[in-house]
Order: structure tokens, then C-alpha cells, then sequence
């Protein structure tokens, strides 16, 4: 099975599984805490095996150009990513945290799937398999934030649209005074 395969195969469950119907309300913050915390680990675990990764030892010489960049561009978005878990574990409620922290995920699987398809071709293809065991692992971590996520937005929209109601209701209560300004 092909790596591209297998993450579109995970990608299509994640996207198929739906989150908690909205009555059950926001996932407590010790459980998103939690559920960041195996994420974050899981990103530290890469790295030592990215470290492993030696384009420049690569017999296919033109591919090891390329790929040296675009790892280095994976370790950078790793770090950020790391910054940007520990910043959402401050601060769980935080929508464009949230939202950060799950579109730096997509783009550093994305740009992980190259580097294991570069590393199984022209590399050592043990070092392949475990950053693709890893990657496969945390696809249900992956598809908890993106529920999380859902239910954010859904939650931080019906507050909105509670202030809403209770904006119109005062502003229809002022209008209706004795020697309320008429424009």
C-alpha cells in the first residue's frame, strides 16, 4: 500500500467521522489538554528520525537538492508547530489557535509525506516505515482536533448569536420608553 494511499485513506475517515452532536456542548479543557499532549509528543518523537534523513548521502544526487529543502522547511514547521500546541494547551478555547494549530498539522503531514517517499526511493527505507507508523498514529489525534475544532466554532457562533438576541431584545426595549428619540 502506498503512503499516499494509506493518508488519503485516514484523510477520507476523518472526514467521514462527525463530532459529537452539538447538545453534548464543548469538550472539557483537561480532555483537549490531554489530547494535545499526545499530539505534541508525537511531534517531538519525529524528530530524531528526521535527523536520521541524509539526502545528501542519497545516491540519486538531483532528488537530494530538493529534498534537503523541503526537509529543512518540515523541521522549521515542526518547530512552529510545537510553539503553536504549547500556545493552544495555554489557552484551549482559543479559535484561531485552534485553527493554526490544525492547518500547521495538515501542511506538516503533507510536506511528511514527500520526505517518506523521498527517504523509502532514494534513502534508507526502515527510517521511511517508522515516520509513516508515526504519522498513521496520531490520525485519530488529528481527527479529535478537527472535531474539537467543529465544536468551537459551533459553540463560539451561538454565543454570538445569544449576544445577538439579547443586543435586539434591549435595543427593542429602549425603543419602546416614553421619550425614546425617535430617527
Amino acid at each position: 500500500m502506498s503512503v499516499r494511499f494509506a493518508l488519503g485513506a485516514i484523510a477520507i475517515a476523518g472526514l467521514l467521522l462527525r463530532p459529537p452532536a452539538s447538545g453534548q456542548g464543548l469538550t472539557p479543557e483537561w480532555e483537549v489538554r490531554k489530547s494535545l499532549t499526545v499530539l505534541l509528543n508525537q511531534v517531538k518523537s519525529l524528530l530524531p528520525l528526521l535527523a536520521n534523513i541524509k539526502p545528501g548521502e542519497w545516491r540519486e544526487q538531483s532528488a537530494a537538492q530538493a529534498y534537503q529543502q523541503q526537509l529543512g522547511n518540515l523541521r522549521d514547521e515542526l518547530g512552529y508547530l510545537e510553539r503553536n500546541l504549547a500556545a493552544l494547551m495555554e489557552k484551549p478555547d482559543s479559535m484561531k489557535m485552534t485553527l493554526e494549530v490544525f492547518l500547521r498539522l495538515q501542511h506538516t503531514d503533507t510536506m511528511m509525506v514527500s520526505v517518506i517517499e523521498g527517504e523509502k526511493r532514494y534513502g534508507n527505507a526502515f527510517t521511511a516505515e517508522q515516520l509513516q507508523e508515526i504519522l498513521s498514529r496520531h490520525a485519530s489525534t488529528r481527527t479529535e482536533l478537527r472535531n474539537y475544532l467543529v465544536e468551537l466554532v459551533s459553540a463560539k457562533e451561538e454565543e454570538l448569536r445569544i449576544a445577538d438576541a439579547e443586543a435586539q431584545r434591549c435595543q427593542s426595549i429602549l425603543v419602546r420608553q416614553p421619550g425614546a428619540r425617535r430617527q
